[in-house]
């Protein structure tokens, strides 16, 4: 794990869960992720960390989708800025990912064509959330037992393009180091 995720981690355990500031940084090779519960998740990653399963598993789908979209809801928040941090997560919790990926796209933080390609991809996520049958799944207009290889290839590289564009904006790792050593 990167040593500065490593150090911020530790620095953070120090703090009482509930008071855990929710973040989400990519280091260069993991990434910390601290949830509204103030639960900590170091994850070691490969530079390009992408949906790794070689078969259609419906739970890793699942579980993938769930980080990209702790992702978003971080990006949305660094973006806006917001003062009240649960109301603002509340909120977040009712409006659905279609939807955010618009307004990322709307502040000109993801370009069109990555819109779009989240878009594909997350009919496939909500396939598989809402029905029992996998054979009703499509990608691209055909069957996701057909078409997973591209539908893998795809959601890889739509979390590289994400992780890249929001490492641009997330917060300094060395500053929030600093900060909780001289607090």
């Amino acid at each position: 794990m990167n040593r500065t995720l490593q150090e911020l981690s530790s620095l953070l355990i120090q703090i009482p869960g509930e008071k855990r500031p929710r973040l989400f940084l990519i280091g260069e090779d993991s990434f910390l992720a601290v949830n509204r519960w103030g639960m900590i998740s170091c994850y070691s990653i490969d530079k390009t960390f992408s949906y790794n399963g070689n078969n259609l598993d419906r739970g890793e789908i699942l579980e993938f989708f769930s980080r990209l979209e702790f992702m978003v809801n971080q990006f949305i928040a660094i973006y806006i800025k917001p003062t009240i941090i649960e109301d603002f997560y509340l909120l977040l919790d009712y409006i659905d990912f279609f939807t955010k990926i618009k307004l990322l796209n709307k502040w000109k933080l993801i370009n069109n064509k990555e819109k779009n390609a989240i878009i594909e991809l997350v009919q496939v996520r909500n396939g598989f959330a809402h029905s029992f049958m996998e054979n009703g799944i499509f990608y691209k207009g055909i069957n996701i037992h057909k078409n997973f290889k591209e539908f893998k290839k795809d959601l890889s590289e739509v979390w590289i393009y994400l992780s890249e564009e929001y490492k641009k904006y997330q917060p300094n790792i060395d500053e929030l180091i600093n900060s909780l050593k001289n607090n």
